[in-house]
């Protein structure tokens, strides 16, 4: 009889082999607490604005500055480049709270304000937070300057400066975007 229990280990070793395993279900899993996301903060768009810029004070005897110029940015933070009558770069101004800083060619200056500086540059303040708006096409009163209403049909800009004196005509032209 010792060959039958040997026979008996053969078929129950094929009859294992041949049973199917059922299949193991896998476990349920914990529900999962989604995590929060945390929003960033939005970048700010930077505004871009190129074209001419003219500047006539009515002063003994009348000052007129114009250039071409590229503008990024706003009244808080920007960069706005002037270039002479060649179009070679002649100036550049960079600004952010706190800090203007003037550049002309390898000479870098820091100086107190845009404001100062376009005063210095112009021989009149201009109000930088208004050019601004009225680039943006925010409406703009002011009391001090009349301010021309922008058309759609055109991309000039014109404010004259009643007071104080001198009076001063800022013109803006600005370049259609290429489409």
């Amino acid at each position: 009889m010792t060959g039958g229990w040997r026979w008996s280990l053969v078929v129950l070793a094929l009859l294992t082999g041949c049973a199917s395993i059922a299949p193991v279900k896998p476990p349920v899993p914990e529900p999962v607490t989604p995590v929060p996301q945390i929003e960033a903060a939005p970048v700010p768009v930077l505004r871009h604005f190129e074209g001419r810029l003219s500047v006539t004070v009515q002063s003994e005897p009348v000052q007129h500055t114009s250039a071409d110029f590229e503008l990024e940015g706003d009244a808080e933070r920007g960069e706005m480049k002037f270039y002479g009558p060649f179009g070679g770069l002649a100036l550049v101004l960079q600004w952010q709270p706190g800090r203007v800083v003037l550049i002309e060619g390898d000479q870098k200056r820091t100086v107190p304000s845009l404001e100062w500086l376009m005063q210095r540059l112009t021989g009149a303040s201009l109000p930088i937070p208004m050019v601004f708006d009225w680039l943006s096409g925010k409406p703009v009163r002011s009391d001090d300057w009349l301010i021309e209403p922008r058309t759609q049909a055109s991309d000039r800009y014109r404010a004259l400066r009643l007071q104080p004196l001198p009076r001063i005509e800022l013109v803006i032209a600005l370049k259609k975007a290429a489409p």
